[in-house]
């Protein structure tokens, strides 16, 4: 499991690859235990494959994560206000 989170990956095919793997981890509710440094990689490549999943609550999961660490931080403003629109539309079955 630590070999799946030590760096994040780079390019968009592989952004998604590993974030099926990071998102099966969860859903399988294996702890994982990741570095401070990917804490955001991790939860955010969970939550781009939690959507195409359709997954709402795996997506919440990830978003209070994230939020909860950086909501204070204005460089993830933005990235979080996309994320919270992302979760509402998820949990409308839009």
């Amino acid at each position: 499991v630590a070999a799946l989170v030590k760096a994040p990956p780079r390019g968009a095919e592989a952004q998604l690859e590993a974030g099926k793997r990071y998102y099966e981890l969860q859903r399988a509710g294996t702890l994982v235990q990741y570095p401070d440094t990917l804490v955001f990689p991790f939860w955010s490549l969970t939550c781009v494959y939690a959507e195409t999943q359709r997954d709402a609550e795996t997506y919440d999961r990830g978003f209070s994560v994230l939020k909860a660490k950086f909501g204070d931080n204005a460089a993830y403003k933005a990235r979080l206000a996309y994320m919270a629109k992302t979760l509402e539309k998820l949990k409308s079955g839009k």
